[in-house]
């Protein structure tokens, strides 16, 4: 047990440190912000076309994107499993103001997690079948 623990946290070192070095490059940090910004700005524009074929309503471009981001970023707060309950609360609290109906909200909220949920299982399905490299090293206590 004691050296699954040293591998873990010699692993997480590793994490840590390359996740340093890449910080180091401002590059690096340009190129996040870009794909952050092109995530939110894809995705709101799902929503719209989601809550206009569903609901019938047309909410403003911007709204969108900061209730979009707002749902995003309060989702993560550890309250629930996954977000679950919360994530729903939030589509429905949230994009009210803007005309779009609980029902529809908290349709897009399941069905864009059902969505993720099968992207992240084929992932994890690929991943499964990859060769880890250095997995099976035994690390020498100290």
């Amino acid at each position: 047990w004691s050296s699954d623990v040293c591998s873990s946290d010699l692993a997480l070192q590793r994490l840590r440190l390359g996740m340093l070095s890449g910080l180091k490059h401002p590059t690096v940090l340009w190129h996040a912000t870009v794909a952050v910004l092109l995530y939110f700005a894809l995705l709101t524009l799902v929503y719209r076309a989601l809550i206009e074929t569903l609901g019938g309503v047309r909410p403003g471009l911007l709204q969108t994107l900061v209730v979009v981001a707002s749902v995003s970023v309060m989702s993560n707060v550890p309250i629930s499993i996954n977000g679950l309950g919360l994530r729903e609360q939030l589509h429905a609290a949230l994009f009210a103001p803007l005309g779009v109906p609980k029902e529809v909200a908290v349709a897009i909220s399941l069905l864009l997690f059902a969505h993720a949920l099968v992207i992240s299982m084929a992932g994890g399905f690929l991943w499964f079948r990859t060769d880890h490299p250095g997995a099976s090293i035994a690390v020498p206590l100290a």
